[in-house]
């Protein structure tokens, strides 16, 4: 009786400081140092391995490291077990933009304004894959959707090549600029996921 007191006091100080130590690296990342968060989010997982925040936190790190196809198996790993979790899905198509994965970006993305409408960076981003792919009618109507009116007026008078110029400039400062909220760690050790998002931005 007396160790399953012990273990009922440690258990909830352990996911109390796992939370903390997020919270931490979530902060270094936000102000440049990745190397610091990616060494302390690998020192996390190998404390409790598997542990689904602290591998999209992982995931993060890596994705500012450039290390975009690691990132995305990471988040797709993930995405197996929560397949219907936004920040994550989110997360998979920013990765596979990235890595110029077009089919795999848009599945993601796609799946993301399937499960919210009004997602206004993955609304952006399908945008993007359409005007690569000449499709300007349809990347006018998601920057519509997106409240990005400025771009959308530009479609039909600027070239296809300057039109995806400055919408790429327009969600790196948005959507790719991988400064994550501290809010976007959700407390429960099980749940929530951290999403690439700039501070105070919504998730949805």
């Amino acid at each position: 009786l007396g160790l399953l007191s012990l273990s009922d006091r440690i258990v909830p100080a352990m996911i109390d400081q796992t939370d903390n130590r997020l919270a931490e690296a979530a902060r270094l990342l936000a102000t440049g140092q990745s190397e610091r968060a990616l060494a302390m989010t690998r020192a996390l997982l190998k404390a409790r391995p598997g542990h689904p925040l602290t591998e999209a936190m992982l995931g993060l790190c890596l994705f500012a490291q450039g290390a975009f196809d690691q990132a995305l198996e990471l988040f797709e790993g993930l995405l197996r077990r929560n397949p219907d979790q936004i920040p994550l899905r989110f997360n998979a198509g920013l990765c596979a933009l990235r890595e110029d994965d077009e089919p795999r970006a848009l599945a993601h993305l796609q799946r993301v304004v399937a499960l919210s409408p009004g997602h206004r960076r993955a609304l952006a981003s399908l945008a993007l894959l359409n005007l690569r792919n000449g499709q300007r009618y349809v990347a006018r109507d998601l920057l519509e959707r997106a409240g990005l009116r400025d771009l959308a007026v530009q479609v039909n008078e600027a070239s296809e090549a300057e039109m995806v110029l400055n919408l790429a400039v327009k969600l790196e400062d948005q959507a790719l600029a991988l400064h994550p909220a501290m809010d976007a760690i959700q407390p429960s050790p099980d749940e929530g996921f951290a999403e690439i998002a700039p501070p105070n931005t919504e998730s949805s």
